[in-house]
């Protein structure tokens, strides 16, 4: 409904019109009696509750509704369209967000729009000043933005919340991603990850260039990392660079590739490299355990019709959790239907376990196998040499391996491993076949369990070499010891198992006969299970309890460590031999038994009692000996 003012050529239109999709109410003055490319108008246009979501066929998409005026129009074709137009949008939503404050003032000059736009809301805060040329075949955009803020998890735009804000310069001559010609740089960039991070960086500029119809060049220069790459490659096509050669060519690979990899060959003929500066903190958007990352370099090349692929990687320190690489060094060359992997570091710490010296790995890729190599030295203070060889190829469906020559220095003796062994692993099956080291009368060996689980069987492995790892030489432990460790079944796994049996336990040079230990590890939040004792003529010691390696699991009630021990007719010695220094002739014996319970070292609470049996010792310094005779002690926090 409306009312019409004028004559056909030279008129006033005043009226709303209601559609299945909004509410569109104008007034507008036409004049075209110079013909449409001269004609003139102006007036107001208003839109309410216009479905968007239906017209764009986007669900995200909420109603719109805008006032728009425009003056100074002349033209109403392309060639010669001349306006200026201001719009404010009332009403917008996406993704359940209702945006506020949006504001649009410019100039419409044929194929040009100059002009203004700005949006004033708590979680996007932004201003946009700019040209955009867009009556072409490529849409071109030169625009300055200050973006204040933006907050992607307020906006529904992620689910973790990200807070950004940045200057920001675009002159973007074609907007194409195949092949994109133009300058986008960002200044004075701070992002905050509420909670967890806050970082920035200076600037980040990116140039991109088509040289020719299928050379292209992309930098990017910042005070975080430098890149380049050059020479003839599609940005959409990169992921698939790689895979299609593999699955071609090895054909093992495609158990982990799977079916669904395009196997299509691309035509791409590039290098790149990347200098990471200084990550600060940036990483962790990747890893939350990765730390940061200072001068490393990456950089290749690839020739996918001549199938040529060369990465090469460098990392003076690489820190994942409780993992460190020092001066990691890889190389990945592969031609043909060949390849091979290299990958070094001076110094490993692996979890936890650190000092590993110079460690290298190689892998040579074949058709149907892939053989290997790993030599490492001095690793932590248990393994002192290890070269591995062996190979890795497909029986059936399944992974297997065979290790064919090691040269293996572990307990401090030189181990050698069994010919013939195998080890088959896949999709719920593990099997170990004559897969045993052995050193003299001590071995080592894995087996399999119903082609599910694993044991883990030690013999005759001398404790002593807990000494190097405790560093004291006050305990000094000695005696051979059979160790089982075993999981019925890897990939449903519900407890961990262990046993170990020293026949002759020594400590502190004082015979404690034999030793046995049990432990039990649950999954599903369960404390890890230990029991201990000794069986002696003359002493015993018997001990149980629990132990919850994760505080944050420990159940209402319960507390991350229960134990219990009971002594009879320990020897007085012991202590002499822990402090060492001022006391000697010591003699006697003691019974006695403690309760340790608690949730962390300062809450951790002793309660016990002893009783000394004809005892004597003497202090150095005094001259003194001390006797003491039945005296019962007690034990407390």
């Amino acid at each position: 409904q409306g009312r019409f003012d004028g004559y056909f050529r030279d008129f006033v239109a005043e009226g709303s019109l209601q559609t299945n999709l909004g509410l569109i109410q104008t007034d507008m003055r036409l004049d075209v009696t110079r013909g449409a490319d001269l004609a003139s108008y102006s007036g107001t246009l208003r839109v309410s509750d216009f479905d968007l979501a239906a017209w764009t066929e986007n669900p995200d998409f909420g109603p719109l509704s805008f006032y728009a005026e425009v003056d100074e129009g002349v033209g109403l074709t392309a060639e010669f369209v001349h306006a200026h137009l201001v719009a404010e949008i009332e009403s917008f939503s996406f993704r359940d967000y209702e945006y506020a404050n949006l504001l649009m003032d410019g100039y419409i000059d044929q194929n040009v729009f100059d002009g203004y736009f700005s949006i004033e809301d708590e979680n996007l805060d932004l201003e946009l000043v700019g040209i955009v040329f867009y009556g072409e075949e490529q849409v071109r955009v030169n625009a300055d933005v200050n973006l204040n803020r933006l907050n992607t998890r307020e906006l529904r735009l992620t689910d973790r919340e990200y807070i950004v804000s940045a200057g920001i310069k675009a002159n973007v001559s074609q907007i194409d991603l195949r092949y994109p010609i133009g300058y986008i740089g960002l200044e004075d960039f701070v992002l905050e990850v509420p909670d967890t991070l806050q970082t920035y960086f200076d600037y980040f500029y990116v140039n991109a260039d088509v040289l020719d119809d299928s050379l292209k060049q992309l930098t990017i220069q910042s005070d975080l990392l430098e890149f380049f790459i050059k020479g003839k490659y599609f940005w959409d096509e990169l992921p698939h660079a790689f895979l299609p050669y593999l699955k071609e060519n090895f054909s093992y690979l495609n158990t982990v590739l799977g079916d669904s990899t395009e196997t299509g060959k691309i035509d791409a003929d590039f290098v790149f490299e990347l200098d990471i500066l200084d990550s600060r903190a940036f990483e962790q958007l990747l890893s939350s355990s990765l730390d940061t990352i200072v001068d490393a370099r990456v950089w290749g090349e690839v020739n996918t019709m001549n199938d040529f692929y060369k990465l090469e990687f460098s990392f003076p320190e690489l820190k994942h959790a409780n993992n460190e690489f020092v001066q990691l060094y890889g190389l990945a060359n592969f031609e043909g239907g060949l390849g091979n992997l290299i990958v070094s570091a001076d110094q490993l710490s692996l979890g936890g376990v650190s000092g590993i010296n110079p460690t290298t790995l190689f892998l040579d890729f074949g058709p149907d196998t892939v053989n290997f190599t790993i030599n490492t030295a001095d690793y932590g203070e248990l393994l002192d040499r290890l070269q591995m060889e062996g190979r890795i190829f497909m029986r059936d469906e399944y992974w297997a391996a065979r290790i064919s020559n090691t040269e293996l220095t572990f307990f401090g003796d030189d181990w050698n491993v069994e010919s013939g062994n195998e080890l088959v692993f896949g999709d719920n099956y593990f099997r170990a076949y004559n897969l045993f080291f052995s050193s003299g009368e001590k071995m080592v060996s894995v087996e399999s369990i119903n082609n599910r689980g694993v044991n883990l069987s030690m013999t005759g492995i001398n404790i002593s070499v807990l000494d190097d790892l405790i560093n004291d030489h006050r305990y000094n432990l000695y005696g051979e010891a059979d160790i089982q460790l075993w999981v019925a079944n890897l990939f449903e796994i519900d407890a961990l198992n262990g046993q170990v049996y020293v026949d002759s336990f020594l400590f502190q040079d004082i015979e404690y006969g034999q030793l046995f230990l049990e432990a039990q590890l649950q999954t599903d939040n369960a404390p890890l299970e230990l029991n201990l004792r000794t069986d002696h003529p003359d002493r015993s010691l018997r001990g149980s309890g629990v132990v919850y390696l994760e505080p944050d699991i420990v159940p209402e009630g319960k507390k991350a460590m229960d134990f219990h021990l009971d002594i009879k007719q320990f020897p007085m010695m012991i202590f002499e031999k822990i402090i060492e220094n001022g006391v000697f002739g010591t003699v006697g014996v003691f019974d006695g038994s403690l309760s340790v319970a608690g949730n962390t070292g300062s809450d951790l609470k002793f309660d016990g009692n002893a009783t000394v049996f004809n005892t004597a010792t003497s202090i150095e310094i005094l001259g003194v000996r001390y006797f003491v005779h039945d005296q019962n002690i007690g034990i407390t926090s």
